[in-house]
């Protein structure tokens, strides 16, 4: 945000119109870039780090349900994860290859998100079917075992 204006509509400014701070406004700009893109890293590496990953994000979203806080993150987890890649991660790749701080390496995390995408496409289902069914029979497990030493 280069200017503000309050609700009196009296503007402040937080970068002059000079070029040092057109230099300060570019670096806040990528600085914003690279904590928006360090929360969601694994999304621009291999498949194995996505994947490692994104079940771990699906167990944490998954325990919060169970106790009450959240939605099931089963429902729509696999096209979850369309929307997030459409609509964030690749358009965030590509601000990060725009800002070319990276140089010639800008382009890989564009590359990375987008094979992931694609490869979730084709991997994503059995990879879901797996978590489904890791955290549904643990639950099951917890039940029965519940069952049989009389707790329920």
């Amino acid at each position: 945000i280069k200017r503000v204006m309050l609700l009196g509509g009296k503007t402040i400014d937080f970068y002059s119109n000079s070029i040092e701070g057109e230099n300060e406004l570019k670096t806040s700009a990528i600085f914003e870039r690279l904590i928006e893109t360090a929360d969601v890293a694994h999304t621009m590496q291999s498949w194995k780090t996505f994947v490692k990953w994104n079940k771990r994000l699906y167990s944490e979203q998954y325990k919060a349900y169970k106790a009450g806080r959240g939605v099931d993150p089963t429902l729509d987890w696999y096209e979850n994860q369309f929307t997030f890649y459409d609509y964030y991660i690749i358009p965030l790749a590509k601000k990060l290859l725009q800002c070319g701080v990276f140089g010639e390496n800008g382009s890989i995390f564009l590359h990375q998100a987008q094979q992931i995408r694609a490869q979730w496409e084709y991997e994503g289902i059995s990879v879901c079917e797996s978590l489904f069914k890791q955290y549904h029979d643990h639950d099951t497990e917890k039940r029965s075992g519940a069952d049989i030493n009389g707790l329920n």
